[in-house]
Order: structure tokens, then C-alpha cells, then sequence
């Protein structure tokens, strides 16, 4: 089921003048949590709340601009995609889907440093790959554990880079397993 989420940058639902300076999200914290939040089949809204003379503090600004300028370069993985096929936390990620393009978009948050990243659990043959903000095309390899990708050595995006897959026909998935919550 759809679900919706509303919060605070910090941990105040509005400006809160002696809110920690840890207590605030990075920008690529907002970032992320807009992408785990899509990748969860949800919604999410940031309330801002103006100081005591009607002006937003610094921080706000600069978490909305920065999420601004993510989402209009990578907005097409976000705006009407679905909760992941086969899972909500991938090894190096997350995974949103639109499943009317049979594209599938992997946010990846841990670049590999030996350049190949594994996609379990889709089991497609995967048509296209390419890193959406350069438009460079990926090579691919389906097997049985998923798709492998070759990627460039850096990544294009130090908060979030994504891969643009492309399949045919109808998805072949198999959920990944999650893992366990550890015990408090």
C-alpha cells in the first residue's frame, strides 16, 4: 500500500532556533531519504518552518536546493516510479521501477571500487544500461544471481548516481532477501 511520510530536516517538525547542529540532515541524507522513501512504494514531504521574522534558516534553503538540483537532473527515477520488484535494500542501493517503460532505476549510494555491481534477484535479460545524468552507456551481464554491471571508475554522483536498465516483455524477478534488523 502507498504510505506518506512528513518531517522536519532536523528533528523539529518546524524551524527550532536551538535544533543541534548534528540533529540536521545532510543534503545527500535528504537526498537518500527521498530516494528510500520512493523505493518503499511512499511519499514523502519536508515541512519548513519560518523563523520568528518569516525567513527560512540557511540549512533549509540549502537542503531544498540541493534536492532541487538532484531531482531535475534524476527526477525521472523518482516522479510516478514504484516500489522495487524484488526488494527495498539492494547491496549498494536501491531500486525503483516503472514498470509502463520497463525501466528499472538503480540508486547507487556505494560505488564499487572494482568497478562491477550486482543487481540480484532480476532475472530479465536487461536490453540497455546507462548512467542517467551522462547518458554513458553501461555493458551488462545477466546471471544467476542477477545482472552484473560494469561501471566507470568514479561515480558520477557522490550522492546518488543512476543506472537506467531497460528490459522486454514482462519483468522476471525473485525477491531479495533482507536483511535482519539487529536486536537492541
Amino acid at each position: 500500500m502507498p504510505w506518506a511520510m512528513w518531517r522536519g530536516f532536523g528533528n523539529s517538525y518546524g524551524y527550532n532556533r536551538n535544533e543541534h547542529p548534528d540533529n540536521i540532515l545532510s543534503n545527500q541524507e535528504v537526498i537518500r531519504m527521498v530516494i528510500d522513501v520512493v523505493a518503499d512504494n511512499g511519499n514523502i514531504e519536508f515541512n519548513i518552518g519560518p523563523k520568528a521574522d518569516g525567513t527560512l534558516a540557511e540549512f533549509e534553503y540549502e537542503r531544498l536546493a540541493a534536492m532541487g538540483a538532484w531531482l531535475k537532473k534524476n527526477g525521472e527515477a523518482i516522479y510516478g516510479a514504484k516500489k522495487s520488484p524484488v526488494g527495498s535494500i539492494l547491496p549498494d542501493g536501491r531500486l525503483t521501477h516503472k514498470p509502463d517503460t520497463n525501466t528499472l532505476y538503480y540508486h547507487v549510494y556505494n560505488w564499487p571500487e572494482d568497478g562491477a555491481l550486482l543487481l540480484p534477484g532480476i532475472l530479465s535479460e536487461i536490453t540497455a544500461a546507462k548512467i542517467l545524468l551522462t547518458g554513458e552507456a553501461l555493458n551488462t551481464n545477466s546471471t544467476r544471481k542477477g545482472v552484473e554491471i560494469t561501471v566507470p571508475e568514479n561515480a558520477p554522483d557522490p550522492d546518488a548516481t543512476v543506472i537506467t536498465l531497460t528490459y522486454e516483455g514482462e519483468l522476471k524477478s525473485k525477491m531479495v532477501p533482507q536483511p535482519k534488523k539487529k536486536k537492541r
